[in-house]
């Protein structure tokens, strides 16, 4: 929201029952997630403006923040629809073939195109 009376009034209408995913979709002015109902994905707090990450880790899941959250992008409604703990990347080990194989196919297909710049094509041939 451009100003915080624009996202009060939302969230008054969200204490009233209205969908969250409607009215970010009507109101938000983020480009991005306005196309997803407002919808962010799983996101880490250590990753996020400190304002809003600290919104998120007291928020009970399913729940709306009661004030909006301001930073340089504007005015902010939180709405938290569940919470789980971080994932550790998967060990070196354990992915070590799947890496070799993706690595094998990405420098088939680079040679390939180099092969394709390099051709020299005569009468159509």
């Amino acid at each position: 929201m451009k100003t915080e009376a624009e996202a009060k009034a939302v969230i008054q209408r969200l204490n009233k029952g209205e969908d969250f995913a409607k009215l970010a979709g009507e109101l938000s002015i983020d480009p991005e997630t306005k196309t997803k109902g407002g919808l962010f994905g799983w996101l880490s707090t250590m990753r996020l403006d400190p304002a809003i990450a600290n919104t998120i880790r007291v928020l009970a899941p399913n729940s709306v923040a009661q004030a909006p959250i301001r930073n340089q992008h504007g005015y902010h409604v939180i709405k938290l629809d569940a919470k789980r703990a971080a994932q550790n990347f998967p060990a070196f080990d354990s992915r070590k073939d799947s890496l070799k194989k993706e690595l094998s196919a990405l420098n088939a297909r680079k040679h390939f195109a180099e092969l394709v710049q390099e051709a020299k094509i005569v009468n159509g041939k």
